[in-house]
């Protein structure tokens, strides 16, 4: 029987009070910018563990650095989505419409149980949390992300190397997924205004609130199968907002507004194309239908170096059958843009419940929470080895 290693096996000994973490911040989701709360809670268990804690950075984000000399980041991210929950657990989302669909949670949770074993293992150099807020497609009052935000306020200053985990519901617990390639992925928010306008057969404006339900439908079931696709393209609306404020009074303009992820050039152009035509469509319903679309934001993903060392000391700790190197998964593009100034890389962590798939941003997702041990131990693991790598190439 192959021995434990001892960085798994002490972040075996934290499984409980990691689950409990995971469980207290799923309770008590919060929208992006809006994790005040969130934030206080890890500023609080970091200082606990010696970390130096640094509060609003990025208006609602955090950093914390432990020790000195070649500094490795571990990043994750807070926000929750604006999805209610339907599960009935004694962890259930107490906050009615929000949820952390999203997995943030359990990333959350892994993060922190990485520090405190960084905490006991002392490594020759300095480990840096990133908490991040806004990952989801949100956008402040500036038009700018949580990332953009970060970065612009210093969360990379000095940083050699960042990493980073996200769950992932439909990869078996205890495997991980390893993405070795570099990708590109762009990124395009859009914002389509619907207009009634007077001249149907009732002699009555078209309801705008009907063809933006309709809108919204045609946009999941035609500019992709799924608001995920296989291929890695990613399309979701984000919100939608009437121009009336009473029950009483038809609103004669709604804006529906989303983005979309894609991998290449010409897939962008087939998503655009495809609202195009869907918005096309719409407008021949006796309502003026307009689409803008935002500048494209790019970055490219993992360091092959970097996510390399990650696949090796993946499969030490849990054996190389379990590591899989794929192709493309989603979930690295926001964090692309922090690897846009440093390199880094992304583990998958396999989080399935066995015989019952939880599809991420859906209002059952949750997560089988004895892979965070795992998550824990590579992510510390792979930040000890980077400051060595680093330490010897001085």
């Amino acid at each position: 029987m192959q021995d434990i290693h001892p960085v798994l096996n002490e972040a075996r000994q934290l499984q409980e009070e990691t689950i409990a973490l995971r469980r207290q911040i799923h309770a008590h989701p919060e929208l992006s910018f809006e994790e005040y709360n969130t934030a206080q809670l890890l500023a609080a268990k970091l200082t606990s563990l010696g970390y130096t804690v640094k509060t609003g950075i990025g208006k609602t984000g955090l950093i914390a650095d432990l020790g000195a000399g070649p500094t490795v980041a571990i990043r994750a991210e807070m926000d929750a989505v604006p999805i209610g929950e339907l599960n009935r657990t004694t962890y259930s989302s107490m906050v009615a419409g929000v949820s952390h669909a999203c997995g943030h949670d359990a990333n959350i949770a892994c993060a922190i149980a990485a520090a405190k074993l960084l905490s006991d293992l002392k490594p020759p150099g300095r480990i840096r949390m990133i908490m991040q807020p806004a990952a989801e497609e949100s956008c402040d009052e500036n038009g700018k992300t949580g990332t953009q935000r970060m970065i612009e306020e210093g969360a990379l200053k000095d940083v050699q190397a960042i990493i980073t985990l996200h769950v992932d519901g439909t990869l078996a617990t205890g495997k991980v997924g390893i993405l070795l390639e570099p990708q590109a992925v762009s990124t395009n928010i859009f914002k389509i205004v619907l207009c009634s306008r007077e001249g149907n057969k009732q002699g009555q404006a078209q309801d705008t609130v009907l063809l933006a339900a309709r809108l919204v439908q045609d946009i999941y079931e035609k500019a992709g199968q799924s608001s995920v696709s296989s291929d890695g393209n990613v399309l979701f609306v984000s919100a939608i907002q009437s121009s009336s404020m009473h029950a009483d009074v038809p609103a004669n303009q709604v804006t529906v507004q989303g983005f979309f992820r894609s991998m290449s050039k010409d897939a962008r152009k087939s998503i655009m194309s495809k609202l195009d035509q869907i918005c096309a469509s719409i407008a021949k319903e006796s309502c003026e239908c307009t689409i803008l679309y935002g500048v494209p934001q790019s970055a490219h993903g993992n360091s092959p170096e970097i996510a390399e060392l990650m696949r090796q000391i993946a499969s030490e700790l849990i054996g190389i059958d379990n590591v899989l190197v794929l192709k493309r998964k989603t979930w690295t593009e926001d964090f692309a843009s922090f690897t846009e100034v440093v390199p880094g890389a992304l583990v998958l962590l396999g989080a399935e419940i066995a015989g019952n798939r939880r599809i991420a941003h859906s209002p059952t997702f949750d997560v089988d929470e004895s892979c965070l041990c795992v998550g824990a131990a590579i992510l510390a693991e792979t930040a000890c080895q980077l400051i060595d790598k680093i330490q010897t190439m001085k």
